[in-house]
């Protein structure tokens, strides 16, 4: 990324889950290249309650001589501005070919938000995604590395027992068991204990079987692309056959791999400079909402849907507290739009990305349609 910046104008796209890198990779770059005061964060709240200052935020930068603009959580943003045609286009034109900045460094935690051509506008797509066991020792031995450890504590164990944890989450285990000094076997099995009860792996994994199929298809760079193939190929031949199970046609033979289902599959291809590979194709995902659309399709009207989404993303916009927040928001402008045009399986796709918060926010306002759409797809 270093030799990158070097070769103005550029733009990046890191996606991975939270807690992966994405920002401590920013501020270590900041940091690298000495430029922390030429460095502005936009404020992707503040742009999407008033998008059309959007030209003035890039200009008033430019003016004050800003190198590199920082926008986190950039999917939020870009999905929330897709009925804003003009701020769209501007930020898609400055991710593209920047102007008013020397470069753009973006993040995504849910990547898959965003179409192709906002995809496709950025010169880096690079994933960061939940370290292996490998990479989970060394941020282990990092974290304490200053630290003067008791002789019984094993990090490569603990590495072992923390599978699909993220490096936010071992910096945060290392200073739960040194909270009380020196760190000791016992206050890392205490610490250890407490973290690995909100760590739902089944949902990890559905997560990164999203992210693998992302990173496959848009990371612009074969050596990443590869050491991702490597790193999580038995988590690959493990995800694949759970992404395609409600496809009764299909028969996976004993020790078949990612490659070859795809390959036996003739499933979508894709060609990156002179590399070719292959990805799931979403039809499976889109036969599911198809389904879900035939049972609610008598009780949601479309154009409702879209009136009463509208309303919900205006109050919601109100409530929003967080990062997480505002992921929502950018699903639900985009479910709005696939009403709109009268796409109800669309429109259930990304209202299933909504989440328990935007459900309880529509019924607390009495919008039903909304409700009982977003309660038919609710997971």
């Amino acid at each position: 990324m270093c030799a990158a910046i070097d070769i103005p104008p550029s733009s990046f796209l890191l996606y991975g889950p939270r807690g992966c890198g994405k920002s401590t990779m920013i501020n270590a770059l900041v940091s690298e290249i000495g430029l922390g005061h030429l460095v502005v964060n936009l404020v992707g709240a503040k742009v999407l309650k008033e998008p059309n200052r959007l030209d003035y935020s890039f200009e008033l930068i430019k003016k004050q001589g800003v190198l590199w603009a920082v926008i986190e959580n950039v999917e939020e943003i870009l999905v929330g501005l897709r009925i804003h045609a003009g701020p769209w286009r501007r930020l898609i034109d400055e991710i593209r070919r920047p102007t008013a900045v020397r470069g753009i460094i973006c993040t995504a935690r849910r990547p898959e938000l965003l179409k192709p051509e906002e995809i496709e506008a950025f010169v880096h797509v690079l994933p960061f995604l939940y370290p292996d066991e490998h990479d989970r020792h060394d941020i282990l031995k990092v974290h304490t590395r200053d630290l003067k450890l008791d002789g019984s504590i094993n990090l490569a164990e603990i590495a072992s027992r923390t599978e699909w944890w993220s490096g936010e989450e071992l910096k945060e285990l290392v200073d739960r068991a040194a909270s009380q000094g020196a760190p000791t076997k016992n206050s890392f099995a205490s610490a250890l204990k407490s973290i690995d009860g909100r760590v739902v792996v089944e949902a990890r994994k559905e997560r990164m079987a999203e992210l693998l199929k992302f990173t496959m298809k848009f990371c612009t760079s074969r050596a990443l692309r590869e050491e991702t193939r490597v790193k999580f190929s038995g988590v690959m031949d493990d995800l694949v056959p759970q992404m395609l199970h409600n496809v009764p046609s299909i028969v996976f033979q004993s020790g078949a791999n990612l490659t070859q289902i795809i390959k036996e599959l003739n499933m979508d291809s894709y060609k990156t400079g002179d590399v070719y590979g292959g990805v799931v194709g979403g039809h499976v995902h889109d036969i599911n909402f198809t389904q879900s659309w035939s049972q609610l399709q008598s009780s949601v009207n479309l154009p409702i849907l879209a009136e009463q989404l509208s309303r919900l993303r205006g109050e919601l916009l109100k409530r929003a507290a967080d990062a997480e927040h505002h992921a929502a928001i950018g699903a639900v402008a985009s479910a709005e739009i696939e009403a709109k045009k009268g796409d109800g399986p669309k429109a259930l796709e990304y209202l299933s990305r909504a989440g328990k918060w935007v459900f309880d926010v529509a019924v607390d306002i009495g919008e039903r349609v909304a409700a009982e759409a977003i309660k038919g797809v609710l997971t």
